[in-house]
This record gives structure tokens, C-alpha cells and sequence, in this order.
């Protein structure tokens, strides 16, 4: 019998934080009760901005929310920015 991939995870973690809805952005992922996409999130940490700086910026986020998706970009790489 095979193996399952190492990258299959049969118990993904869940994200409350983030939400799929085909009525908001088209069903990009976005922080729940917003239009901030996940992998903009992302992007903007990866490129330096810190957590502090985002939540400055939107402070109605909170830290939990910002590192919410991050993490879930990161485990879906198909959100990742190009």
C-alpha cells in the first residue's frame, strides 16, 4: 500500500479567522467580517511590513486575525502571491 504525500495533512487545521464566500471578493479568502484578502496579508508580512505596522494600519484586525492568514496562506499554497 502507498504511502500518503507528506504534504497531505487528513486533519487540516481550521482558520475561524479567515472565510471563503463566493458573495465577498469572489470567494478569495478574506479575514471574516472584511474585504482583506489573506494572501494580501501575507504578502505584506513576507515582505518586511511587521504585524504592529498592519494592525496600526487596521486596527479593527488584531494580531490573531493577521497571523491567522499567514499561517493559512502558508498552508494553502495556491493562495500564495505570484
Amino acid at each position: 500500500m502507498d504511502s500518503p504525500s507528506p504534504r497531505l495533512n487528513p486533519n487540516p487545521p481550521t482558520f475561524p479567522a479567515v472565510v471563503r464566500d463566493p458573495e465577498v471578493m469572489g470567494g478569495v479568502p478574506v479575514i471574516r467580517g472584511t474585504r482583506l484578502p489573506a494572501r494580501m496579508l501575507f504578502a505584506r508580512i513576507k515582505g518586511g511590513e511587521t504585524v504592529d505596522s498592519i494592525v496600526a494600519e487596521y486596527p479593527y484586525l488584531g494580531r490573531d486575525a493577521i497571523l491567522a492568514a499567514v499561517a493559512y496562506v502558508e498552508m494553502d499554497e495556491a493562495q500564495r502571491p505570484a
